[in-house]
């Protein structure tokens, strides 16, 4: 079953006004992410992730952004997996390439966040054409072209950084 994509227009309905967003979630997200260093391998609820592991899964979903919308920059698309994805009590559920590790330390963890959010902005400012009538499949939200990819990658952000907000103090 494919969920609504809708709400994603909320974020901006050109690639500039999503790029600014982008930027500004990017930066709210680490902030976040620096204020829970106290509670950084303590979940909010359990069996829910760690701050350190919703940075993790940030992170690599980020990387994912990334590769798709490097795509775009292409005269012909690769492949990509049009794997549904799983539920789990009415939640979406995590791709086994975006689950995290048990969790790292904020340290090992900022270098390659500080690098994915560089590749994942630039890559998007190199989008040649946001009119391109491509669509790459996501897991959830089924066919998707490059501003809505662009949108629901600030809206990961967002999600997860209220997840970070909702844990313990």
């Amino acid at each position: 079953m494919l969920a609504d994509k809708t709400f994603l227009s909320k974020l901006g309905a050109t690639p500039s006004e999503v790029l600014s967003r982008l930027h500004q979630e990017i930066q709210h997200f680490q902030e976040s992410a620096l204020n829970k260093q106290d509670h950084w391998f303590e979940p909010r609820e359990t069996e829910a992730w760690t701050p350190a592991q919703i940075t993790e899964h940030v992170i690599l979903v980020s990387k994912v952004m990334s590769r798709v919308l490097t795509a775009y920059q292409l005269p012909e698309f690769p492949d990509f997996p049009k794997t549904p994805g799983t539920y789990q009590n009415g939640k979406m559920q995590s791709p086994s390439y975006a689950q995290p590790s048990e969790g790292k330390p904020w340290e090992n963890l900022e270098p390659e966040w500080i690098k994915t959010h560089i590749r994942l902005v630039q890559t998007a400012e190199k989008v040649p054409n946001w009119q391109d009538e491509r669509t790459v499949f996501h897991p959830f939200f089924g066919e998707m072209n490059a501003l809505e990819w662009l949108q629901l990658a600030t809206y990961h952000l967002i999600h997860h950084r209220r997840q970070l907000n909702a844990g313990p103090a």
